[in-house]
């Protein structure tokens, strides 16, 4: 209850942060787009050839040959919509954006454009309070961040964080105070 308290007063961040069309990038992971053209191939290539295998071959099969393909094309199609689903929640980006209480995740997409997610901080679970998210951090080697409706992300390690005091507010669900800059336009120097 203590915690919850203390996760009501916002983190204030060492150096202002720069904001460009109206968010700052926090973290941001390239590896995985390169890795796109691999996965999609394979995850569906093996479901595609074993249908292929299946139509074109099924009147000059055994029926062991036959359900054995049949069945590999049901575990390998069962295998890829997993992955794809597993892979849509790995986060390629995270920005905050200028308000400090909300995130805009990019996740990574096979064949379409980027799906961004907003979500608010104060919904993210603080995995120092929630035992089931520190193991989901520790089962997949990544950090996560899981909100109050369910959702899950990914961080991989190898991300790069450009503001890492931000990030780690951001995961214990800490809003971040923004220091607005003074409009002095209308000051007269004397």
């Amino acid at each position: 209850m203590f915690l919850r308290a203390l996760r009501s007063f916002s983190f204030k961040p060492t150096k202002p942060l720069i904001f460009q069309d109206k968010k700052t990038l926090i973290v941001k992971n390239d590896s995985l787009e390169s890795l796109k053209k691999y996965f999609t191939a394979g995850f569906i290539g093996v479901p595609g050839l074993m249908l292929y295998r299946l139509l074109a071959h099924h009147s000059s099969m055994g029926w062991i040959n036959f359900i054995f393909s049949l069945g590999t094309f049901t575990g390998s199609t069962v295998l890829s919509r997993a992955w794809f689903k597993t892979t849509s929640k790995l986060i390629t980006k995270i920005s905050l954006m200028d308000d400090g209480k909300t995130i805009e995740i990019s996740t990574f997409s096979h064949f379409t454009e980027k799906k961004t997610v907003k979500i608010k901080i104060k919904d993210i679970i603080n995995p120092e309070e929630n035992i089931g998210t520190k193991i989901k951090m520790q089962r997949f080697n990544t950090w996560v961040i899981e909100t109050n409706k369910g959702e899950a992300y990914h961080i991989f390690p190898n991300s790069d964080a450009y503001e890492k005091e931000v990030l780690k507010a951001i995961l214990k669900g800490e809003e971040i105070e923004i220091s607005k800059k003074a409009n002095n336009d209308n000051v007269i120097d004397i």
